[in-house]
């Protein structure tokens, strides 16, 4: 009898899969035919037909362009630094690029942002378990541009303490897991008020060793909000539907790169799958994301259009739901693949943004059968929140933006075509000048007058710069280039004044909304007192987050007799308290 029943139930579970199927097929139909892909994507010789607001281009010749990928697995002859760094190897382009400025007749500080009004906290955090004069660059140059006291998690702790039953385990396992942690526990009721985060609170997070700020925190907040609302103009555009019915927008920004890396371990990143940059189709001219028969010109002449995880910015409950969907992946490829040598965190980031990619254009009924993919991430195409070097080692420098002159003579040593860096972008002009918190340094001095970073191409002056790049001398300039910022030799003076206890809070930024009010950003209240990098410790949020101390975060330990602060100040005074002030043996 149980046997004739199980035979007599199969027909009924097979008609309710057939069933649901069908109506998975016809919802999947309906859904295709209100999203008519939203952003369209491009592989190798496929004509991309996209168009681009608020970025004219002047040459029609070049309106459109064929795609190449290049991806992780292409084969890489040459691994050293070209000598024919002339790039492109095309006809210049002349372009005008709004980058970092005002949408079309409307200034930046009129511009009503799609937000909810009201109060916000911003936090710095960066994942790192060892110290490194590195690090110390890292953090005080955002300390010297006026962010939030950085948050560091896992601080001492090793990979195999957090995971002792895994093999191979690394750094890039680690920083998923205490970054999901930080986001869990930051918002329980029991943690301390003062560092408590609320949900619709910002988390900025960035790599540990290699990304320097250059501009205060206001701009980078209205970058990240610039670029969410150019993304969601763009979803809005887009969908045929009803717009209150739009499934799709962006709260999360990642960094974009180049490179399609790396796509040869068992959580792929759908690199031929991904939306096509929105900065202009000939940006390198008619051999834009062609390919040109050189590996390294191939790269250098495509739009960034890959996810970096250098810099991660979005509110804390948008991101902690990223963050699970990777942490599981993550948990679920080791489960089955315990051997695996994972190279990056950036595999498991990228493999999510990828499947919410053809979730949104409908591209894999399984996905859309099976889960909601949508995480509300897209990527920083302009870099002009984070510039990653990576194929753009020599389109950039520290340059004073009031030097047309030699712009000039650097657009066409670089074949750029005609100037597009013209000036301070907007954004930055905005900004209070951090020089203006020192009474020796009067007048100030103008923006135009300082060396910041740009890219000639691009036009970007990104918020942060990141040293990614290992070709040539590209890891180096953390070195060599430390003291071309213009905020290097104010650097002491900079930081003493800004780790001073606070009297009262001032917002790191104001911007309006769609309501009619503001919203308003605010370094967490721990700030006013704890004037130092802060170490989260799981399990221990109630109690408030210790301080760390800048002399046990900054020294070198492969140098331990060479006090930090000659690579860091190289002005002999030591570190901030005058420790080891030319007192520690070379």
């Amino acid at each position: 009898m149980t046997a004739f029943l199980q035979r007599r139930s199969r027909p009924s579970n097979l008609l309710i899969l057939a069933s649901a199927t069908a109506v998975g097929l016809i919802l999947a139909i309906l859904y295709t035919g209100a999203y008519d892909r939203v952003i369209p994507k491009t592989s190798f010789h496929v004509t991309a037909k996209v168009k681009i607001p608020e970025v004219k281009v002047s040459n029609p010749s070049h309106a459109q362009t064929k795609i190449v990928g290049v991806t992780d697995s292409t084969e890489v002859t040459d691994s050293s630094d070209s000598s024919d760094d002339a790039f492109p190897d095309s006809d210049p382009v002349n372009l005008n690029l709004t980058v970092g400025n005002s949408a079309a007749g409307v200034a930046l500080s009129e511009i009503k942002y799609d937000v909810k009004s009201g109060d916000r906290r911003m936090v710095l955090i960066i994942p790192v378990n060892n110290p490194s004069p590195n690090l110390c660059k890292v953090m005080l140059s955002a300390v010297a541009m006026g962010y939030p006291m950085p948050i560091i998690i896992n601080w001492g702790i090793t990979p195999q303490q957090m995971f002792p039953d895994r093999k191979n385990v690394g750094s890039h396992q680690l920083k998923i897991a205490g970054l999901l942690k930080f986001l869990d526990e930051m918002t329980h009721k029991s943690t301390k008020a003062e560092d408590r985060l609320d949900d619709d609170d910002l988390i900025v997070m960035v790599d540990a060793f290699d990304i320097w700020f250059q501009t205060p925190p206001d701009v980078l907040l209205r970058r990240y909000h610039e670029s969410n609302r150019r993304m969601n103009e763009r979803l809005r555009a887009q969908w045929k539907g009803k717009p209150e019915d739009l499934p799709f927008k962006q709260t999360i920004v990642v960094s974009a790169t180049k490179r399609c890396w790396p796509a040869d371990g068992p959580s792929g990143l759908y690199c031929d799958d991904l939306p096509d940059s929105d900065l202009p189709e000939d940006l390198y001219g008619k051999l834009t994301d062609k390919e040109t028969g050189n590996f390294w010109k191939t790269l250098h002449n495509a739009r960034p259009k890959y996810i970096n995880t250098g810099n991660v910015m979005g509110p804390v409950g948008d991101l902690r739901r990223y963050v699970r969907r990777v942490n599981e992946k993550l948990e679920r490829t080791t489960a089955l693949n315990d051997n695996f040598k994972f190279k990056s965190d950036q595999a498991f980031f990228g493999n999510i943004f990828g499947e919410q990619e053809i979730y949104r254009n409908g591209d894999s009924l399984p996905l859309m059968l099976t889960r909601d993919m949508e995480y509300h991430v897209g990527l920083d195409y302009s870099q002009n929140l984070c510039l990653p070097t990576t194929n753009e080692e020599n389109d950039g420098e520290f340059v004073a933006l009031g030097d047309s002159e030699h712009i000039k003579n650097k657009s066409e040593s670089l074949n750029v075509g005609s100037v597009r860096l013209t000036g301070v972008p907007e954004d930055i002009s905005m900004s209070p000048n951090p020089l203006a918190i020192l009474p020796n340094i009067k007048p100030t001095p103008g923006w135009d007058k300082l060396p910041l970073y740009a890219d000639y191409f691009t036009t970007s002056v990104p918020a942060m710069l990141h040293h990614n790049t290992n070709r040539g001398e590209g890891k180096a300039r953390i070195k060599s280039w430390w003291d071309r910022p213009w905020f290097f030799p104010y650097l002491r003076d900079l930081v003493l004044a800004r780790t001073q206890p606070d009297k009262e809070q001032k917002p790191l930024g104001e911007f309006n909304t769609k309501d009619g009010k503001k919203v308003t950003y605010w370094a967490p209240k721990s700030d006013m007192t704890k004037k130092q990098p802060r170490i989260f410790k799981s399990g221990k949020a109630s109690k408030g987050m210790p301080v760390g101390e800048w002399e046990d975060m900054c020294l070198d330990p492969k140098y331990p007799d060479v006090h930090w602060s000659k690579e860091v100040f190289r002005d002999g005074k030591g570190g901030l308290k005058g420790e080891g002030a030319e007192d520690k043996k070379e």
